[in-house]
């Protein structure tokens, strides 16, 4: 239904409903298409972004498999890691922007296991790990409150 699955009307420069040009009459790229590319641009931007915060905190050490689902292949960050990790580091975990990535891990993990919730997934240690995310959220978002930023000194 709809569109144009032997390419005619775009090869003859007509479009039909959810089709745009590829190219305007000019030869540039149509404004549907700029607006598509640009998106996509931005989208690259911040996978790389993510990307290079997931290495950060790799080779930090704190990644750990998410507590409450039964295979690896879902990543989180172990909070007793992450305390353990000395100012400086944290500090520069913070600037690249990978502290952001780990909070959002942590708590994406914390609500599992409501998700999973009557499927029989639950792993025993789910409780007991959502549980120190959200006591490691709750006494990082005081010791920034308190010291208005988190630094190494070094700024």
């Amino acid at each position: 239904p709809g569109g144009d699955p032997e390419g005619g009307l775009l090869l003859q420069g007509q479009v039909s409903a959810g089709w745009h040009p590829v190219f305007g009459p000019d030869g540039a790229l149509s404004a549907p298409t700029a607006e598509r590319v640009a998106a996509l641009a931005t989208w690259q931007k911040g996978r790389q972004a993510a990307l290079a915060a997931a290495r950060a905190l790799s080779e930090a050490g704190v990644l750990c498999p998410a507590p409450v689902l039964s295979d690896d292949s879902w990543l989180s960050v172990d909070p007793d890691r992450l305390m353990g990790l000395p100012a400086a580091q944290v500090a520069a975990l913070n600037r690249s922007g990978a502290m952001a990535l780990g909070y959002a891990l942590m708590t994406a993990a914390s609500h599992l296991p409501s998700l999973v919730e009557g499927s029989g997934t639950v792993a025993p240690r789910a409780a007991a790990s959502a549980s120190a995310a959200s006591g490691f959220i709750a006494a990082f978002a005081q010791a920034g409150a308190e010291t208005d930023s988190f630094t190494d000194g070094s700024t």
